[in-house]
Formats: C-alpha cells, sequence, structure tokens
C-alpha cells in the first residue's frame, strides 16, 4: 500500500514538474492542428517564429496567418479575421478538445502530432 502511494506521489510530481516547464504554444511548434468549425475542417500549421498557415481540407485553400498566446489564450489572426480561444493546458496528439473562441465560435480541435516538451524524452 505504502510503494503505491509514493509511486502515485513520484508521478504527481514528475508530471508538476513537466508542467510547470510547459510554455504555451511549445508542443504545437512545426505541428498541425485539425480545426472542426460549423462543419468545416481545416488544418493550421503552426511556426515557431508565430507565423501560421490554414488549410482546407483539400488543401486548395491556404491562407496565412499569425498566431499568439498571451492571457491563457491562442490566438489566430488572417487578413480579414482574428480570434481566440482559451488555453490552459497543453495539447496531446490525438486528443480532440472542444474550445469556444471570444466570439463564440465553437470549434474541436485536434493536434495531430505534438512536439516533444521539457522533460520528455524524443
Amino acid at each position: 500500500m505504502l510503494g503505491r502511494s509514493i509511486a502515485a506521489f513520484v508521478a504527481l510530481v514528475t508530471a508538476s514538474a513537466a508542467n510547470a516547464q510547459w510554455v504555451p504554444g511549445m508542443e504545437i511548434y512545426e505541428q498541425d492542428v485539425q480545426v472542426l468549425s460549423n462543419g468545416v475542417l481545416n488544418t493550421v500549421h503552426f511556426r515557431r517564429d508565430g507565423t501560421a498557415t490554414i488549410s482546407s481540407s483539400t488543401g486548395a485553400t491556404v491562407v496565412d496567418a499569425t498566431w499568439n498566446t498571451n492571457d491563457g489564450k491562442l490566438c489566430l489572426k488572417t487578413a480579414s479575421t482574428s480570434d481566440c480561444y482559451p488555453y490552459q493546458l497543453p495539447f496531446t496528439a490525438r486528443m480532440p478538445v472542444d474550445l469556444t473562441s471570444d466570439c463564440g465560435v465553437q470549434s474541436r480541435w485536434t493536434a495531430l502530432a505534438t512536439g516533444v516538451m521539457p522533460g520528455e524524452r524524443g
């Protein structure tokens, strides 16, 4: 019983340490995230330099964008629109997250892959 408690404590401390080193956005640097909004599926590629591309599901349409993470939000801006979504925890590959933007748009975000975070092995 004591062994299980110690193992659980070690796992909790390890997870807390990894989250303490998390910089919002780092897990999606140079990664693709699928975003489903109003029945439309797009793929957003997040670059480390704060630029992004938003591609339609067919790839026929590609829109340049910028992105940032501030005040617990992930924001995307194109030449014609911008929106911010709550962003409190890192994305996990292939785990959909339902988010509602500041403008009231409901979307499902799914990171296709995620980068290695501090404390993890690649």
